[in-house]
């Protein structure tokens, strides 16, 4: 007698989506599900039991107690077929029925003659694999192992779930993790140059302040100034404007060392934190900041012209040693006050003072 199974192909494709999204295809043996297939075994004295997964053209063995063999091909008969109902599979003896006659797991000498399923049912009612049992001869079976069976294949699917959950939640954690960090970047750095914005400095300000204090080292900072630039928006406009702001962010960037912050306090002024830098360095590291700038034209993009010069005014603020009235606003104020007199210096130049 030939057997053969209709599959519905719109529903068997939604069962392939919903086996999928549990990720659980040609992953690592799992010491939970092992113990379940080794419990069906036992439970049920059979020398077979295992977990399985039927995909669009083969069937995977998540968990084997009692075989080698880690797949085979989609045939009917047995795990196909057992995914089709929506009770046990219960094959007593597979050379008498016509279910089974076709296999090839049945077919041999040797043979599965006896075999009995728990569909692998989700919350949504799709019939992923089965926890089977199987044996080399035909057996019968009794209610009360058919009930072994069921309650330990819902185990099966439970720990699937718990798979399943854990995974969201760590996606979840992820995503919350990296929207964190999103939030932190919107709220600590300028939108248009990327790097520190105002609040963001002076609170770095105020903590290397202390630290420099802790460990009895000296710090600078420096305000610096673009030069002319009010003329460069009013010539050139406010999107040539940014592409100057972002162009000397870049170039101040590749200034600073490891240690040293960089950010901007507001339309065409930055500020630098230099730590560790007293009186013996903050010049020369000052021209080179100054220098990354008026070296080399800024390329723009703009119809009657493709580069600018410009030039940076910088006033630097050093404490070499440190007491403890020294504060941001005294730092700050004495930085401004070098700035200044730069700006009526000729500009293009860096005032250091200590406070």
């Amino acid at each position: 007698m030939n057997y053969s199974i209709i599959i519905d192909p719109v529903k068997e494709k939604q069962r392939i989506k919903a086996l999928y999204r549990y990720e659980i295809l040609d992953t690592p043996k799992n010491g939970a599900f092992d113990n379940i297939t080794t419990l069906a075994a036992r439970f049920l004295n059979t020398p077979i039991a295992i977990v399985s997964l039927v995909d669009k053209d083969r069937i995977w063995f998540k968990s084997r107690h009692g075989t080698d063999i880690t797949e085979i091909n989609r045939e009917p008969g047995l795990c196909s077929s057992a995914i089709l109902c929506n009770k046990p599979y219960i094959v007593k003896d597979a050379t008498l029925d016509p279910r089974t006659l076709a296999n090839s797991l049945t077919k041999e000498k040797n043979g599965i003659r006896f075999y009995a399923a728990s569909q692998l049912k989700t919350h949504d009612g799709y019939n992923l694999g089965t926890l089977c049992v199987a044996d080399f001869k035909p057996r019968t079976i009794t209610q009360d192992e058919i009930n072994i069976l069921e309650r330990l294949s819902k185990m099966v699917v439970d720990q699937m779930e718990l798979r399943l959950a854990a995974r969201k939640i760590d996606d979840l954690n992820q995503s919350l993790e990296k929207s964190k960090n999103e939030l932190y970047i919107k709220a600590t750095h300028d939108y248009l140059t990327r790097i520190w914005n105002r609040g963001a400095l002076i609170e770095l300000l105020e903590k290397t302040l202390h630290l420099a204090h802790r460990e009895n080292k000296p710090i600078s900072i420096m305000h610096m100034d673009i030069d002319y630039f009010k003329a460069v928006n009013d010539t050139y406009g406010h999107d040539v404007g940014d592409q100057v702001l972002q162009e000397i962010s870049k170039r101040f960037s590749k200034c600073c060392r490891k240690y040293d912050t960089i950010g901007r306090m507001g339309g065409e002024e930055f500020l630098a934190i230099l730590y560790p830098c007293g009186e013996k360095r903050i010049s020369l590291i000052g021209n080179r900041f100054r220098k990354a700038i008026c070296n080399s034209p800024i390329k723009i993009i703009h119809n009657t012209t493709n580069e600018l010069r410009i030039t940076v005014s910088i006033g630097a603020c050093f404490v070499d040693k440190q007491t403890e009235t020294t504060d941001i606003a005294t730092v700050l104020r004495k930085a401004d006050e070098c700035l200044y007199i730069a700006k009526n210096s000729g500009r293009n130049c860096i005032i250091a003072k200590s406070i």
